[in-house]
C-alpha cells in the first residue's frame, strides 16, 4: 500500500470493524513499516484470576485456587484413582474452607461422584493444609495416595 488512500481506507474499514468490539478498542494511524498500533481495554478477568484468589496465608503476596478450584481439582484425582481400577474408600482432607464449600454449595457432588466411582469418600476438614491443598487417604490402611493421582 503505496498510496496513503488506500491506507487510510484499511485503517477506515479496520476502526469501523472493532467498533463492534464491546471492549474499548484505538487504532492509530499507520506506521511507516505498514504497521497499525491498537490499544484494547480488557473486558473480562483472566482465567488465572478467575481459578484464583488472594493467599491468605502469605499476606496476599502470591494466590491459591478457590475452594471451587480444588474441589474439582480433588474430584479429577479421584476420578483418575477410579480409572485405574482402584475400589478402595477414600478419606478426603481438605482445608476448612473447602469443606465449607462443599457443604454450602455443591452438597450432593460428593454422593453423585461416589455413585459414578464405585466407593465411598469421607469428606474431612483439615486446619493444617493449605487453602488449595488436599490430601487423598486409603481408609484403613491410612495409606497417603495424593502423589500418585493428583496433579497441579
Amino acid at each position: 500500500m503505496e498510496t496513503k488512500a488506500n491506507r487510510d481506507k484499511v485503517l477506515q474499514e479496520l476502526r469501523t470493524n472493532l467498533s463492534r468490539d464491546r471492549a474499548r478498542t484505538k487504532a492509530f494511524a499507520v506506521s511507516e513499516l505498514g504497521l497499525i498500533e491498537m490499544t484494547r481495554q480488557r473486558v473480562r478477568a483472566s482465567h488465572y484470576q478467575n481459578m484464583t484468589e488472594l493467599c491468605t496465608v502469605c499476606g496476599g503476596s502470591g494466590r491459591v485456587f478457590t475452594p471451587e478450584s480444588t474441589m474439582r481439582r480433588f474430584e479429577r484425582s479421584v476420578r483418575r484413582m477410579a480409572s485405574d481400577g482402584k475400589k478402595d474408600s477414600l478419606i478426603v482432607k481438605v482445608h476448612p474452607e473447602v469443606a465449607l464449600y462443599v457443604l454450602e454449595h455443591e452438597h450432593d457432588m460428593i454422593h453423585k461422584l461416589e455413585k459414578s466411582v464405585g466407593f465411598s469418600l469421607d469428606v474431612r476438614d483439615d486446619p493444617l493444609l493449605k487453602p488449595d491443598e488436599f490430601k487423598l487417604v486409603v481408609k484403613g490402611a491410612e495409606r497417603d495416595v495424593t502423589q500418585q493421582y493428583a496433579m497441579a
